[in-house]
């Protein structure tokens, strides 16, 4: 911190957020947005916290509630929601039917998914996510295998090394 004489950490602290991108810290810090108290999302402005759009997408997408997805995206601007935040947050739950769901909305990020649901050994999700049946498939095969060999979760890891064995071939 050479050159920062005088400067605090709490000086600091809005911008040195870890892991917070740039363009959120700067928006959280210019009053654009606000931290919500459910789970940490971020609130809209206009939206209590405690009514974070964001905050109840992710909830049912962890609990696999399509019909509690479908009322969020039809009250909420669509620029406010993170649908891939949300696919990730289904994957790791391997909620395919909501899976399914936020892609048919626009949810493109599935190597996120796929990184979550190998994770947490969700074979499914795996699977579903790397279909040669899909348009776009997930194709991080090398990042999930990695994540769910670093939390022990075999299965996936063995389905993808294998996937990656055929394709290799």
């Amino acid at each position: 911190m050479a050159g920062m004489a005088g400067m605090t950490r709490a000086t600091l602290a809005p911008v040195s957020t870890p892991g917070l991108p740039l363009a959120l810290a700067l928006a959280l810090a210019l009053g654009l947005l606000s931290s919500g108290a459910a789970g940490g999302a971020l609130t809209p402005p206009g939206f209590a916290p405690e009514a974070n759009p964001n905050a109840a997408l992710l909830r049912a997408a962890r609990n696999g509630d399509v019909r509690r997805l479908r009322k969020v995206v039809l009250e909420t601007p669509s620029r406010w929601l993170d649908l891939d935040a949300a696919l990730s947050t289904a994957a790791s739950r391997a909620r395919l039917p909501a899976m399914n769901f936020l892609v048919d909305l626009g949810a493109t990020d599935l190597d996120r998914a796929l990184v979550s649901a190998a994770r947490w050994d969700h074979c499914g999700a795996v699977r579903w996510l790397i279909s040669p049946d899909r348009a776009a498939p997930a194709t991080a095969l090398e990042a999930a295998q990695h994540a769910a060999g670093a939390m022990g979760s075999c299965n996936a890891e063995w389905l993808l090394l294998s996937v990656r064995c055929r394709e290799e071939q």
